[in-house]
């Protein structure tokens, strides 16, 4: 079996999703597998099946400039920068192994760090037993697969905690898939010199045995890849395919439904974003104007 290793260039996550689900749709993985690393600007990338707005400080993302992803697999929220590898293992759904995957990269961290790593019960990567240096997500489909990865290697934790708490949230009542938070630490504060592109070369040479090719995901050598990304930044993507949800102020409930907001005392929907506020404000009733005050805090 041909074993291919890619890297790609591009610094944006909606590239980057949409190159990976590129390769998902159109290779042939009965001929060959491929391994592919990408790393992101900032930004927080949810679960295909969770709400943005409990999983994530939307506010902050939008103050900070912090791009928000909702990505084709299942699993929890995570928090991205250029201090965090991203891998993503690529195969036919016969030769999917997600243990297999993990447990390579633990060996080629303990060959190129002196670092004590392991995986456990969830098949997440953890240093000395105890912090998270790796979650893991995957998409598996009746010919295709795969399994894709964090790796935390110098992240600004900072920013990764502010990033994915907003006490706010609280309020919304759901049923969509929550994170389970963990503890989580930096390869780079347990190792005198880290670089990533070591890890990477040692990851790829565990993988394959070969060299890393650089790619630039664009349109003209992959056809169809723009489409793909439009998908991704869509607000009917990232918003609209969170699963119903509810909040409650006083006397009025408000409910959402593909990113819609409706209220039994209003007869129209409004989109659940920044907007919503000033539409229940204009209203001048007390209750709808207090709802307005916990939406701003959240969207």
């Amino acid at each position: 079996m041909t074993k291919l290793v890619y890297r790609s260039l591009s610094s944006n996550i909606y590239t980057n999703l949409a190159i990976e689900d590129w390769f998902y749709q159109n290779h042939n993985f009965e001929k060959s597998q491929i391994l592919l690393f990408y790393r992101n600007d900032p930004c927080v990338v949810i679960g295909r099946h969770q709400n943005p707005w409990t999983e994530a400080n939307v506010p902050f993302l939008r103050n900070n400039g912090i791009s928000l992803a909702r990505r084709n697999s299942g699993g929890g929220t995570v928090f991205h920068d250029q201090g965090n590898i991203n891998l993503s293992f690529m195969t036919s759904k016969a030769d999917y192994n997600r243990s297999r995957n993990l447990n390579l990269i633990c060996d080629a961290l303990m060959k190129v760090l002196d670092v004590d790593v392991s995986v456990n019960k969830r098949d997440d990567i953890v240093i000395d037993g105890t912090k998270k240096v790796s979650g893991t997500a995957a998409k598996i489909a009746r010919g295709s697969a795969y399994h894709h990865c964090t790796l935390l290697v110098n992240v600004d934790t900072s920013n990764l905690h502010k990033a994915l708490n907003n006490p706010a949230s609280a309020i919304i009542e759901t049923n969509a898939t929550k994170s389970v938070r963990s503890p989580v630490e930096n390869l780079a504060n347990k190792c005198e010199a880290v670089n990533i592109e070591e890890i990477e070369s040692a990851i790829a040479h565990q993988f394959a045995g070969n060299r890393i090719v650089d790619i630039h995901p664009s349109d003209l050598v992959y056809e169809g890849l723009d489409e793909i990304e439009e998908g991704y930044q869509s607000w009917s993507w990232i918003y609209g395919k969170s699963p119903k949800f509810s909040l409650t102020s006083t006397n009025q409930k408000m409910s959402v439904v593909n990113g819609e907001a409706s209220l039994d005392s209003i007869s129209e929907t409004y989109r659940f974003d920044s907007n919503l506020v000033g539409h229940l404000e204009s209203t001048c009733n007390p209750e709808l104007v207090g709802l307005a005050g916990l939406v701003k805090q959240i969207v």
